[in-house]
């Protein structure tokens, strides 16, 4: 074993490899930017800059709507939810 291999126990790797797909990021940096466009638009308008509140609120507003249909179509989503138990009587 050289120096610049990780040491870990009984040879596994020290991290383990990402499941992710490119979906998961996305979705997450698509709701990050909408996020934070919101605050700056709700900021803007708390110190009278409409202009820049209404640009944030747009930008906001596309980004958000361009998350839903990528987490919808991800291959994830194929299982179908759990089934109700019967109701008891």
């Amino acid at each position: 074993m050289s120096e610049s291999e990780p040491r870990s126990y009984y040879g596994h790797p020290v991290i383990k490899e990402p499941v992710w797909t490119w979906e998961i990021p996305t979705y997450f940096f698509t709701g990050g930017v909408s996020g934070a466009s919101s605050v700056l638009s709700t900021s803007a308008k708390l110190f009278g800059n409409e202009k820049l509140s209404r640009r944030a609120l747009y930008i906001g507003a596309v980004f958000a709507s361009r998350s839903c249909p990528v987490r919808r179509a991800s291959p994830c989503n194929t299982e179908q939810p759990p089934a109700m138990p019967p109701a008891k009587k």
